[in-house]
C-alpha cells in the first residue's frame, strides 16, 4: 500500500525506453498505482498532520515520475524538509527525542533535489555536495546503511564533477 513505491526507489519502475527529451518517466501503470497510494496518504494526512512532510515528499516524487515541470516539484521538496505543519516536534515524544522526527523525509528530499532537479534550480556543485552530506548524516543517524551507501556514491559523483569543472 503506502510503501509499495518509496520515493527512494521509484526509479526502478522506469525502463530505458521510457525517456522523453532526456526526462525519465514511469509507466502509466506505475503512475496509477502511485497515485492511489498518494490519495490514501492525503486522506491520512487530513487526520494526522505529522504526515504532511511525507505527503509533500510523495507528491514531489509523483511529479518526478511523471516528468512534470520542476519548479513546483522543488517547492514540494522544500516543504517536505520543513517541520510538520502542526508545529510539534513529532508524533511520539520522549524526554530526549521524538520517535518520528521527519529526518528520513528531509534526507530523501535533499537527495531527490540534488539528483533530479535541473542544476539551474538548485545550487552550485559544492552546495549540492553539502546538501548530500547533510542527507548522509541524517541517514547515518537513522541507521539506513543501504541508502547511506547510495548517497555517499552520489557525493563522490558530485565532488568529482565539481573538481572537473
Amino acid at each position: 500500500m503506502l510503501n509499495s513505491i518509496l520515493p527512494c526507489n521509484w526509479e526502478i519502475l522506469i525502463s530505458p525506453g521510457n525517456m522523453s527529451g532526456g526526462i525519465r518517466r514511469a509507466t502509466p501503470a506505475a503512475l496509477q498505482g502511485f497515485q492511489r497510494d498518494l490519495h490514501c496518504l492525503r486522506r491520512l494526512a487530513d487526520l494526522l498532520p505529522w504526515l504532511h512532510n511525507r505527503l509533500f515528499l510523495h507528491e514531489a516524487t509523483m511529479r518526478l515520475m511523471a516528468g512534470a515541470p520542476p519548479a513546483k516539484t522543488q517547492q514540494l521538496l522544500e516543504r517536505s524538509c520543513g517541520r510538520a505543519s502542526h508545529g510539534g516536534p513529532g508524533l511520539v515524544c520522549g524526554k530526549e527525542r521524538a520517535l518520528y522526527s521527519g529526518e528520513r523525509e528531509h534526507a530523501e528530499a535533499l537527495v531527490l533535489a540534488c539528483k533530479h532537479l535541473p542544476i539551474e534550480l538548485l545550487a552550485t556543485p559544492g552546495e549540492r555536495a553539502g546538501m548530500l552530506t547533510q542527507a548522509a548524516a541524517m541517514l547515518e543517524g537513522l541507521g539506513d546503511k543501504k541508502r547511506l551507501a547510495e548517497v555517499n556514491a552520489l557525493i563522490k559523483q558530485v565532488t568529482t564533477n565539481c573538481a572537473a569543472a
